[in-house]
């Protein structure tokens, strides 16, 4: 009974967030007495009655140095080199000097992991502007402590599963599915590249709204669905009715920004190259590889004044991403328009922030250097400009598959190193 209790006194609902409801221990993005322009990532220690909370600030390197606390160290390159290159942001809490705010000062919520947890669990964090990683902390006397990576949780522990998890989880299963569909091979046909998984309404709720604050088009359409039933008695029957979606459609520079600070900057952007097995070494994107991306700049909406007619139809050829909510049934449809690319794509280096990428194998004239990368998953063109990917190598014979057909096409092993070295040389 006294658990029931501490958790309905200890729910904290928030207005700026749909008056969601948070319990101490997550983290939030809130507005200080010290700094009413940018929120800080702030901690929740407990509601002080229905109006103030108390909270833990937790502190960027910046901060901590303009308070005259103990500097510290820097994030080691060799240990932790994915968690640098995303270019994620380090805070510190600072326990000694807890504050008082007003609920209407919270902005947003905040992913605080481990270190570790981003270096192994989540790699693929760039760009997201609501997460954070943490080391260290300064306990009650400003010593500077390590944060271990067992005492640490990301989410509350008052509740199982907290408002910050749920929407973490569902963006990480977002994350999954459209990575899954843009890593594929095949170029399917506008409109037929479709997901469906399952999705709350309060997860629905923050992921539309904060994508049509960033530019993303709102249509709302209904349309009739039949659906087919089992009874008790295990009779078969259908019934039709109609039902109401809200599509939510990315298909502008603006809106496509505002989505990669959500999910990261690849949100849009996937590799054809062959994944590793277990135990086999990273597979780095190199020069002339073949990339999947929405290119939403060819669509040329970013300068339209207005939204036309056409962008808010169901079913489009223009490129973007589309996001299909049917809230009886919460399904959440994905669908995505793209068309592949190259990797040394200037567009594509803006993404990423890359600079330049290497050539897969070094430029020779002798064949036999580049018959060593004719294996499994090797991209190039043939003769006749279609791109074709390795199946198979037996022998001497090279099995292909060209693009858009599941016929297999057999080439000598020579005759394919040539092609390599032609295409990407």
């Amino acid at each position: 009974m006294r658990s029931v209790l501490f958790r309905i006194f200890s729910m904290i609902q928030i207005p700026a967030l749909n008056n969601a409801v948070l319990f101490s221990g997550d983290y939030l993005l809130a507005l200080s007495s010290n700094d009413a322009t940018n929120p800080t990532v702030c901690y929740i220690v407990e509601a002080v009655n229905a109006e103030e909370l108390i909270i833990t600030q937790l502190l960027t390197r910046e901060q901590i140095l303009a308070r005259n606390l103990e500097a510290p160290p820097t994030v080691p390159i060799d240990t932790y080199n994915n968690t640098v290159q995303c270019h994620l942001t380090e805070v510190f809490e600072v326990r000694s000097s807890p504050i008082t705010i007003n609920r209407a000062c919270v902005r947003d919520i905040a992913f605080v992991f481990h270190i570790n947890s981003l270096e192994r669990a989540f790699p693929n964090c760039s760009g997201m502007t609501r997460v954070f990683f943490i080391r260290f902390f300064y306990d009650d006397n400003n010593r500077l402590s390590e944060v271990y990576y067992h005492h640490h949780f990301p989410f509350s522990r008052v509740v199982t599963d907290s408002y910050t998890s749920r929407i973490w989880h569902t963006i990480s299963e977002l994350k999954v599915i459209i990575e899954k569909c843009l890593n594929d091979k095949k170029q399917y046909q506008m409109c037929k590249k479709m997901h469906v998984m399952s999705c709350s309404l309060e997860a629905w709720i923050f992921l539309a709204m904060n994508l049509v604050r960033g530019g993303a088009i709102l249509v709302q359409f209904s349309r009739r669905i039949t659906r087919k039933n089992m009874h008790c008695d295990l009779s078969l029957s259908s019934a039709t009715e109609r039902q109401p979606f809200t599509l939510v459609r990315i298909d502008a520079s603006e809106s496509m920004r505002s989505a990669r600070t959500i999910f990261g900057v690849t949100f849009g952007v996937g590799i054809r190259n062959r994944p590793p097995n277990k135990g086999e070494s990273p597979v780095r994107m190199h020069y002339g590889d073949v990339i999947n991306f929405v290119d939403v700049a060819s669509n040329n909406y970013d300068n339209m004044p207005e939204v036309c007619y056409e962008r808010r139809k169901e079913l489009v050829s223009d490129q973007g991403v589309d996001f299909i909510y049917n809230k009886c049934f919460r399904t959440l449809k994905i669908r995505i328009r793209y068309k592949k690319s190259m990797a040394n794509n200037p567009v594509i280096h803006e993404i990423l922030g890359l600079t330049t990428l290497p050539n897969r194998a070094v430029l020779s004239d002798n064949l036999d250097r580049w018959v060593s990368h004719i294996i499994p998953g090797t991209y190039f063109a043939t003769n006749d400009g279609e791109m074709a990917s390795v199946s198979r190598v037996d022998g001497n014979n090279v099995f292909i598959l060209i693009e858009d057909s599941d016929a297999e096409v057999v080439l000598g092993l020579h005759e394919a190193a040539a092609l390599l070295r032609d295409y990407i040389g």
